[in-house]
């Protein structure tokens, strides 16, 4: 595989390009275009704590809030009976689909950042993410 071929929806290769693929003698990793955690030598850069605990909170109150305030969308278009027209039908599916994102992509997310970008979901989810 060299590096013009390579597709980053190859899942048993995200994230680890070797130089010996494109050409040259040495078994250095390539670090992936978005991933912030490798310098340019391709070590390791250890990322600071705070920055975890902000990623989690962050992800944590999107989560929430993204659940709790569609919860509410669904309750009240479905009980209050004065409601029940077609813009709000539309704001109800669209406040479904938002909580599918959420409950797939918002997890994917922060364990993507704790995974330091390595996918451990398998093929399916690799497919479809």
């Amino acid at each position: 595989m060299n590096l013009l071929s390579y597709n980053h929806q190859d899942c048993e290769s995200f994230g680890e390009i070797l130089i010996s693929d494109v050409g040259m003698d040495n078994k250095t990793m390539i670090p992936p275009l978005s991933n912030s955690s490798y310098n340019t030598t391709g070590a390791v850069v250890q990322v600071p704590t705070y920055i975890y605990v902000y990623m989690t909170a962050i992800n944590l109150l999107v989560f929430v809030v993204g659940v709790v305030g569609n919860i509410l969308v669904v309750v009240v278009v479905c009980s209050v009976r004065g409601m029940r027209n077609p813009t709000n039908y539309f704001l109800l599916t669209l406040s479904v689909a938002d909580m599918f994102v959420l409950f797939i992509c918002q997890p994917v997310a922060i364990m993507e950042f704790y995974n330091k970008e390595r996918w451990y979901l398998g093929e399916f989810m690799c497919e479809y993410y």
